[in-house]
C-alpha cells in the first residue's frame, strides 16, 4: 500500500508540475477553480454511500452476513447512480444560466460535469475494493491509471495543439482518464467479489443504511468543502493566478500527510471488522503500526518542506515561488492532521459517524468564516491560515474523543500514557 500510494502521489506531483508549465498559473487557476467544485459537489454525487460501504461491508463479511453484503452493494449502487445524475443535472442548469463567467470557464464547467459522475463511479468501486480488504487494487484505478491517463492525454493534445492550450483540454484529459480508470475498477471489483454472494438472495436494510450514509454525507461533505472552500473563495475574492499559486502550494503540502492517507485506506476495512467481533487490542496494534510509519515520514517530509518549499514550487514554474509562506502555513496543519492519526475513521466506523457529522460541519462553518475574514486582508497566506486551523481543530476535537470513548490511542508516539 505505501508503494502504490508512493508512485500515486509522486505521479501526481509530476502531472500537476506538467499541467502548471503548459498551462500558466491563471488557465491551471481556471481548471483547479472548476476541479474544486467538482470535489465539493462529489458529496453529493455519492451521498456518503462509500463510506456506508467501508462501515457496513468489512463487519458483514467479518460475520458473515453475505445476504446483508449483497443487498448493501445493491443499494448502495443505485443510490449513488441517482445521486450522481441529479447532482450532474442540477450543476449543468446552474451554469448555464449563471452568466458572468468567460466561454472558457463556462465550457471547462460542462466537461466538469461530465467528470462528476465518473469521480464518483471510481471511488465507489474503490471503496467496495477496499473493504474486501483489496487495498493496493483499489488503488490502482484512482492513484495510478487516472493520474497517468491524463498526463498521456494531455501530452498527445499538446503535440496536436502546442499553442492553444486550456482549461477545457485539461478536464477533457481528466474525463478520460476518469472513464479508463473507471473501467478498471469496475472489473477489478467483479473479479474480487466474494464468492457466497452469488447464490444468496439480497436482504435489505435501507433504514439502517440511508441513516447511516447521511451522517457519512455530513461527514465526506465537510471535510471535501473544508479541502475546496480556500481555492473556491479565493476564486471568488481574487483571481484565477491566485486560484492557481494557491492550488500548488495546496498539492505540495499533500506530501507531508500523504502516510496518513496511506494508513487510512489500509486501517478502514480493519476497524468495522475487530469492531464487530470487539478484539480492541488488535485494532490498537493495528495503529501502533501505522502511526510509526505515520509520524516518522510526516516529520520528515514537513522539514524537507520547510527547507526546500520555495525550490520545490520552482518546479512548476517561477510564478509559483509566491505560494511558499502559504505552503508552510499549510504544512503545519497538514503535520498535526498526520499526527492525530485516523481520528475521523475510528469514531465514523465504529458507530459514532453522527458525532463526527457534527464535528466535520461545525468546522466547515468555522473554515467559511475564516476565509470570509483572512482572505481580502491577507490572500493567499489569508487561506492558508483559515484552512490549518480547522484541520487542528477538528482534529484535536477527535482525537480527545477516540481516547475517550474508544479506549484507544490514536498516535502511541505522541502520548505514552496509557487510555482509559
Amino acid at each position: 500500500t505505501f508503494l502504490m500510494y508512493g508512485v500515486g502521489i509522486l505521479l501526481t506531483f509530476a502531472v500537476q508540475v506538467l499541467l502548471t508549465r503548459l498551462l500558466g498559473a491563471s488557465i491551471y487557476g481556471d481548471y483547479y477553480f472548476v476541479l474544486a467544485w467538482i470535489m465539493a459537489l462529489l458529496v453529493f454525487a455519492k451521498f456518503g454511500v462509500d463510506n456506508a460501504l467501508l462501515r457496513f461491508a468489512p463487519a458483514y463479511i467479518a460475520q458473515k452476513k453475505w445476504g446483508l453484503l449483497k443487498g448493501l452493494i445493491r443499494w448502495g449502487m443505485v443510490k449513488a447512480a441517482w445521486f450522481s445524475l441529479v447532482t450532474t443535472m442540477l450543476l449543468a442548469i446552474l451554469v448555464a444560466f449563471y452568466g458572468e463567467m468567460s466561454e472558457q470557464l463556462q465550457n471547462t464547467f460542462y466537461m466538469g460535469c461530465i467528470a462528476l459522475p465518473l469521480l464518483a463511479f471510481v471511488y465507489l468501486r474503490s471503496a467496495l475494493l477496499k473493504s474486501f480488504k483489496h487495498v493496493v487494487l483499489a488503488l490502482l484505478p484512482e492513484a495510478i491509471l487516472a493520474p497517468a491517463i491524463l498526463a498521456l492525454v494531455m501530452a498527445l493534445i499538446w503535440v496536436a495543439a502546442p499553442d492553444e492550450l486550456t482549461s477545457v483540454d485539461a478536464m477533457i484529459a481528466t474525463v478520460v482518464g476518469l472513464a479508463i480508470s473507471g473501467l478498471v475498477g469496475h472489473l477489478l471489483v467483479v473479479q474480487k467479489l466474494p464468492f457466497e454472494l452469488r447464490n444468496v438472495p439480497a436482504v435489505d436494510n435501507r433504514i439502517v443504511w440511508s441513516r447511516s450514509s447521511g451522517a457519512m454525507l455530513l461527514i465526506t461533505g465537510s471535510h471535501l468543502v473544508l479541502n475546496n472552500t480556500d481555492a473556491i473563495m479565493l476564486g471568488l475574492l481574487q483571481d484565477s493566478t491566485s486560484v492557481g499559486i494557491y492550488a500548488v502550494a495546496a498539492k505540495c503540502s499533500i506530501l507531508i500527510f500523504f502516510p496518513l492517507t496511506i494508513a487510512n485506506a489500509t486501517i478502514a476495512p480493519l476497524i468495522p471488522h475487530y469492531h464487530a467481533l470487539s478484539e480492541r487490542s488488535h485494532l490498537q496494534l493495528a495503529l501502533d503500526r501505522s502511526m510509526k510509519l505515520v509520524t516518522s515520514v510526516s516529520v520528515v517530509v514537513f522539514c524537507l518542506v520547510l527547507v526546500a518549499g520555495d525550490k520545490l514550487l520552482s518546479i512548476f514554474g517561477t510564478e509559483f515561488e509566491g505560494g511558499y509562506l502559504a505552503l508552510v502555513i499549510l504544512g503545519v496543519g497538514a503535520l498535526f492532521n498526520a499526527l492525530a492519526g485516523p481520528v475521523a475513521n475510528l469514531l465514523a466506523l465504529t458507530g459514532s459517524e453522527v458525532f463526527v457529522s457534527r464535528v466535520m460541519l461545525a468546522t466547515m462553518v468555522l473554515n467559511i468564516l475564516l476565509n470570509l475574514s483572512f482572505i481580502p486582508i491577507w490572500g493567499l497566506e489569508g487561506a492558508a491560515l483559515a484552512t490549518a486551523i480547522s484541520m487542528l481543530t477538528w482534529n484535536l476535537v477527535m482525537f480527545l474523543a477516540v481516547t475517550r470513548n474508544l479506549g484507544l490511542n490514536p498516535n502511541r508516539f505522541l502520548i505514552r500514557r496509557p487510555m482509559p
